[in-house]
């Protein structure tokens, strides 16, 4: 495999791993917080509490098209040998026996 190919496939798993973890953490820690309405008093001296709603926002929308376009670029990349025709048409040709 090419090295471009290869850093923009591991640029887009490892981008995609990230997502899904934010994603997990979103649902699994910041929603139940501030969904729950814990009363302002425990919300006060608890540090785990206080989650500003606005938590996510800014993660989202700067990762979520910097993916995009990292999954369009390893796209390109991995399918312009084959949109070009760099790769060998018709049957493999194997060894005679």
């Amino acid at each position: 495999m090419r090295p471009i190919a290869a850093l923009t496939l591991w640029l887009f798993v490892i981008g995609t791993s990230l997502i899904l973890g934010a994603g997990l953490y979103e649902t699994l820690v910041v929603v139940p917080f501030w969904s729950a309405g814990a009363p302002a008093s425990l919300a006060e001296g608890n540090p785990l509490l206080q989650v500003h709603i606005r938590a996510g926002h800014v993660f989202w929308q700067y990762f979520t098209p910097a993916l995009g376009l990292i999954a369009v670029l390893a796209s390109v990349v991995t399918l312009k040998p084959a949109i070009c025709g760099h790769f060998k048409t018709g049957h493999r040709d194997w060894p005679k026996t």
